[in-house]
């Protein structure tokens, strides 16, 4: 792309990826640890990545490609979002079948041995991040054809393999694993109507704008910036990846950290690089 750009247009797109790479490689070695990073903006058109195809356990965004696969199965008649299922807590591991209690959050405890829609299920699951909600959909869509999806949609590397709070399977070395080019060619998908029909990717769009927990990618925006995302957190693991909605168009990031013990400091670090990148990138329009 850089021979099809002009002198200065060139100066400043190298200056953007020498400045985020230095920025990214000084927190690595600040912190102790691995961060990757993946920038999509189709309108610039530009892209950038760190770590980019590299695998990280990924905590809970990987209910982003469950989300999919259930208006996957809608559109394909295998179920409706106003179909009910009974919340019950018992889960199964993968790797014995043994029962195991999964935990809720506050909507769904406060309903557990009662009937709750497909739709608000997956709505808990993205906006709460709820665990229960997560087994009892992957329960219903299976993790083979999530992650056939993933594949169809372009995500190559990735995979989900089990539900969430199975400690057997992971003791056993067994969790679902995401790259940061993986979740950013997913939510490109959902933000361009390639991810199902225009009408299901909206609705995963309204879903991911309703998202509760915004400490990270939106956190240091400006007032009043969209931004549909999806976080993923467990020890020394903070993810989040987001569709961002600017006066100056729509881009999509994906940033993921690992290795960082204080919560606080990890959590500040993506909110601080999610900055950098929407400044940088004003510096890139038009490049042209």
């Amino acid at each position: 792309m850089a021979d099809a750009l002009n002198p200065s247009a060139a100066d400043r797109l190298t200056r953007f990826n020498n400045g985020l790479r230095s920025e990214i490689e000084r927190l690595e070695k600040k912190h102790g640890c691995r961060i990757g990073v993946s920038f999509r903006d189709d309108e610039i058109p530009f892209e950038f990545g760190y770590r980019g195809n590299e695998l990280f356990h990924a905590a809970s965004t990987m209910k982003v490609p469950v989300m999919i696969e259930v208006f996957h199965n809608v559109e394909q008649g295998r179920m409706k979002l106003d179909d009910t299922v009974l919340l019950n807590p018992i889960c199964q591991s993968m790797i014995d079948n043994s029962d195991f209690e999964c935990d809720a959050e506050k909507y769904l405890t406060a309903r557990l041995g009662q009937q709750e829609t497909i739709l608000k299920l997956t709505e808990q699951m993205i906006v709460v991040s709820d665990n229960l909600a997560t087994n009892l959909l992957i329960r219903m869509v299976t993790p083979q054809r999530i992650t056939a999806t993933m594949r169809a949609l372009g995500a190559k590397d990735g995979f989900v393999l089990r539900g969430v709070q199975d400690e057997l399977a992971y003791r056993a070395g067994v969790s679902n694993k995401l790259t940061p080019n993986d979740l950013t060619t997913l939510m490109a998908a959902i933000a361009d109507d390639k991810a199902g029909t225009p009408e299901s990717c909206e609705a995963m769009r309204e879903i991911l704008f309703a998202q509760e927990h915004n400490t990270m990618i939106p956190a240091q925006l400006p007032a009043g910036t969209r931004v549909a995302h999806k976080t993923g957190s467990i020890t020394k693991i903070r993810h989040d990846t987001a569709i961002v909605y600017t006066d100056k168009g729509r881009y999509v990031v994906t940033i993921m950290t690992d290795g960082i013990e204080n919560e606080e400091e990890s959590t500040a670090l993506v909110a601080d690089l999610s900055r950098r990148i929407y400044e940088g990138r004003d510096d890139l329009r038009p490049l042209r």
